[in-house]
Parts: C-alpha cells; sequence; structure tokens
C-alpha cells in the first residue's frame, strides 16, 4: 500500500494546512496546547497518529472545531485538489 493511501497522510496534510492558515509554526502551536514541538513534527510527518482529545487540543490550539481536521483530510483523501477546498469549512 502506497503511502498516500494511508489515512495518517492525510490528517497528517490536513493538520499541517489547518496550522499554516492559523499563522502558527510548529512551536507556537505546540506552546498554545502544551506539548512540544517535536510532537506536531510527529502529527504531520504521519510518524504518529492523534488520539481524539489530541485531536480536540490540537484543534482548539487552532481555534477551529476539531470535525474540521478530519473533514479537510477526508477532502484530501478523496482527491479534492487543495485550490477547491473552502477553508475555514462553513458551518
Amino acid at each position: 500500500m502506497a503511502i498516500l493511501a494511508q489515512p495518517e497522510f492525510y490528517f497528517a496534510a490536513a493538520l499541517r494546512r489547518a496550522r499554516t492558515e492559523a499563522e502558527l509554526n510548529q512551536e507556537g502551536l505546540a506552546l498554545k496546547i502544551g506539548v512540544h514541538a517535536s510532537e506536531i513534527s510527529a502529527l504531520e510527518s504521519g510518524r504518529r497518529n492523534p488520539q481524539l482529545k489530541t485531536m480536540k487540543r490540537l484543534a482548539d490550539g487552532l481555534g477551529i472545531h476539531y470535525w474540521h481536521l478530519t473533514w479537510l483530510a477526508s477532502q484530501l483523501e478523496s482527491g479534492v485538489s487543495w485550490a477547491d477546498i473552502d477553508w475555514p469549512p462553513p458551518e
């Protein structure tokens, strides 16, 4: 199975996009949610998968709902291009 077919790749890409849209670097997000920047790096590279409580903390730190992260990941997984994704999604 190719890495692009793995769900953690899409979540990692979604997290990275949401973080950059929030104009935060990895260190800034890590400080906001009380983790080390290496944790953010591991999540954004797909080396680590977040638990639901971690997803909630990430989303809170980004100022979005946690379902926004999974929605964005699902859009990417279904093949929607970055240019066609409205961010943040409508409530």
